[in-house]
Order: structure tokens, then C-alpha cells, then sequence
């Protein structure tokens, strides 16, 4: 057990006491000065998350917007109407005033480096691009896994019965992290506190029996390399389940690549994982942000529900990553939790309410389980809910 009077504890009640809605209201300020008159609004990465943004903005400030990019093919075009320039074009042209919002969203991305790096080059307004979308919350809220902040001030009850929850410190640390980036942009306490590369402890106990790894939304086989290049057990047979086609023929070519005798132990599955088996329309992106779609007119991929997969006699380890789809692919494997035959990791980013959500959905199914939270990258990619069952 911990002290309820611990540092943690503080520091989560100081988010829900005003200092975030006030650190919240300055990085606004800073946001709207910088953007007052009829100047250029620069975002920085003409990828797909800048074009989101751009699309999504009002017409009355998309038609001030520029586009950074260091990409070469890229500079001296024009991405959705958009002219796209290089850094040292972009100060040439607004200046170093200009706001630049950084339009990155991604796995190993570190928004305090990049404004480090632009600082560098002369650019003196520099913002991440969740600021942007507080500022226009009916455009581009929810962003990502980040919510309109006064939601989670509402639930602050269910916030700190989830931190009670916890009765592990990494776990309460990584959740202090996550709500100190949500509420206020908080990078550094996200980061000190939130990531972790190890698994819970009680994780790895568990692990150290006879097990089963279970990879939903294997993507390109990156999640059962970590696993194998491990030190954990290597499992005696992993089920991959992945829908998208160009992701599949990418995880085939890695497993095809594996010694015989791993490769001879892993089934690979072209489908999707959901509550019950039949087709899905789905969003085939060809990378890690492959979806389920709820656009009729969208390709139709195979489902499958692993309790009609998976024999509950043996001990699984099931990993869901399945970009917003994982309340139904838990509801997918309800015996198998029920009868506390599953060790689940399961991703709580990927939609607003997820961190709160996912968690009392699994406890309603079997309130037996140990729960961890941790953090495997920045700015909330990758957080996890580690889920083991006491009697495990």
C-alpha cells in the first residue's frame, strides 16, 4: 500500500486545485498574441497530421497558413493548397515572430527538442499543436488521445479512484504524467514521471510460465521482436492478428526471416479483432494508423472474436493495439478474461476516454485483476494498462 500523503498524491489534487487551468490559460495567451493580426500561421510538417489540422481550421485563419517542412521534395510545392516552405525560407518570408505550431504527432518525437532545435534556427514562437486545438476545441478537439481539459476536470472523482487503483507508484506516477499533459501541457513531468521501457513486475511473474503472446494489431511484427529480443520467456506459440494488407505482407517478411523453429510457432492472421466474427469497414493506411472505419464506403476487412479463437486452458499474454478498437476487442474476449486465463496489455491512448474507460470495463468483467499503467514513449503515445489476474 502507499501513504495516501505522498508526493504523488499531492501533485495529482495540485492539477485538479486551478494551477493547470491556470498554466492552461497562459500558454493561451502566449498562443492568441502570437497570432493576433493578419500575419502567417506557420505548421510545422506537411505530413498527415498537419493536414488534418489544416483542413479542420476555420477558412478565415486557413487562408493566413503556411507549411514548414524539412522534407526537399516537398519545399516550393503546394500540399493541399497550402504553400510549403523550408525553415530558412519561412524566416525570409514572416520572419522569426511568425507562431509556429508543430504539427508532429509520432512515436519517438519530442515536442521540447523540436522547439529547441527551431529556437535554434531564430524562430522565438514556437507551440505544440494541442495548444492550437484548445484554441479552436469545435475544430480539432479531441485531438488524438487528448480531450477538451475541462471534461477531465469534470470526472475528477473517477480520475482519483483510478489513481486509488493503483496501488503500485510507477503506475500512479505514469497517470500523474498523463493528466499533467493533458490538463497543461506539461512535457517534462510527463516525461520524467510517465515513461517507462520495463514491464510491471507482476507482468513479468507471470510470464515466467508456459504462455501463449497474442499480438492485436501486430502492424509489422515490431511488437514481437521486442518480445523475442527480450528477456522474458520466449512464449511457445504467438497468434498475430493484423488487417491491414501492406502491414501484413511487411509482418510476413519478418517472421519469414525468423529461425525455423520461432517462425514454425507464430500463426499470422490477415483480420481485425472485435467483438464477434464477421467484416468490418476499415481504413487501410498502409502504417501504425490503420483503423476500423466508420465510413460505409470504406474496404471491408475480416473480424474476429478471440473467444472463438483461443483456448482458455492456456495461459495468454494479449497485447491490443488497435487504434481505438480495443473496448470491442475486450468485449471480444470476455470468457477468457472472466475465467482469468489472460494477461492483457492493452493501449489507452488512442481515444479521449480511454484511460478512464478501458479500466472499468475490464474490472466489470472480472474485478480480479492487478492493474498498471505505464508509459513506453512521450506525449502519450504508447501508454499502456497492464492488466494480471491475482491469481495469476
Amino acid at each position: 500500500m502507499i501513504d495516501d500523503m505522498d508526493p504523488l498524491r499531492a501533485n495529482f489534487d495540485n492539477l485538479f486545485a486551478g494551477a493547470a487551468r491556470a498554466e492552461r490559460n497562459k500558454l493561451l495567451f502566449e498562443l492568441n498574441r502570437a497570432m493576433a493580426g493578419n500575419g502567417s500561421v506557420v505548421l510545422f510538417g506537411a505530413g498527415q497530421t498537419g493536414r488534418c489540422i489544416a483542413a479542420r481550421l476555420p477558412e478565415s485563419l486557413r487562408s493566413r497558413l503556411l507549411f514548414m517542412d524539412e522534407t526537399p521534395h516537398k519545399q516550393g510545392t503546394f500540399v493541399d493548397g497550402i504553400k510549403v516552405l523550408a525553415p530558412d525560407e519561412v524566416l525570409a518570408e514572416v520572419g522569426p515572430d511568425a507562431p509556429i505550431v508543430v504539427c508532429i504527432y509520432q512515436n519517438g518525437h519530442r515536442f521540447l527538442k523540436t522547439r529547441e532545435r527551431l529556437a535554434q534556427l531564430g524562430f522565438k514562437a514556437v507551440f505544440p499543436a494541442v495548444l492550437l486545438a484548445w484554441r479552436h476545441p469545435d475544430s480539432l478537439l479531441p485531438f488524438f488521445g487528448f480531450p477538451v481539459p475541462e471534461q477531465i476536470e469534470a470526472g475528477i472523482a473517477r480520475y482519483s479512484a483510478l489513481f486509488e487503483l493503483f496501488q503500485e507508484s510507477q503506475s500512479r506516477a505514469c497517470l500523474v504524467g498523463q493528466l499533467a499533459l493533458r490538463l497543461q501541457l506539461d512535457f517534462e513531468t510527463e516525461e520524467v514521471s510517465g515513461s517507462a521501457s520495463d514491464l510491471p513486475k507482476p507482468v513479468e511473474l507471470a510470464l515466467s510460465k508456459s504462455y501463449v503472446y497474442v499480438d492485436c494489431g501486430a502492424y509489422d511484427g515490431d511488437s514481437i521482436e521486442r518480445l523475442l529480443t527480450s528477456e522474458l520467456p520466449t512464449p511457445k506459440r504467438i497468434e498475430a492478428y493484423e488487417p491491414d494488407e501492406a502491414n501484413f505482407q511487411q509482418l510476413q517478411a519478418y517472421c519469414q526471416q525468423l529461425p525455423a523453429g520461432l517462425r514454425q510457432g507464430i500463426s499470422l492472421n490477415q483480420a481485425a479483432v472485435g467483438e464477434v466474427d464477421g467484416t468490418a469497414a476499415f481504413e487501410q493506411a498502409g502504417n501504425s494508423s490503420s483503423h476500423l472505419s466508420e465510413d460505409g464506403d470504406a474496404p471491408k476487412v475480416k473480424v474476429v472474436a478471440l473467444d472463438d479463437r483461443l483456448n482458455s486452458a492456456e495461459r495468454h499474454f494479449i497485447k491490443f493495439d488497435v487504434e481505438g478498437a480495443e473496448a470491442s476487442a475486450l468485449r471480444g474476449c470476455r470468457r477468457l478474461i472472466r475465467q482469468s486465463s489472460a494477461i492483457l496489455a492493452i493501449s489507452v491512448y488512442h481515444r479521449p476516454n480511454d484511460l478512464l474507460e478501458l479500466p472499468a470495463q475490464l474490472l466489470a468483467l472480472n474485478p480480479d485483476y492487478q492493474l498498471f499503467l505505464r508509459s513506453h514513449d512521450v506525449e502519450g503515445i504508447d501508454t499502456m494498462l497492464y492488466a494480471v489476474p491475482v491469481a495469476s
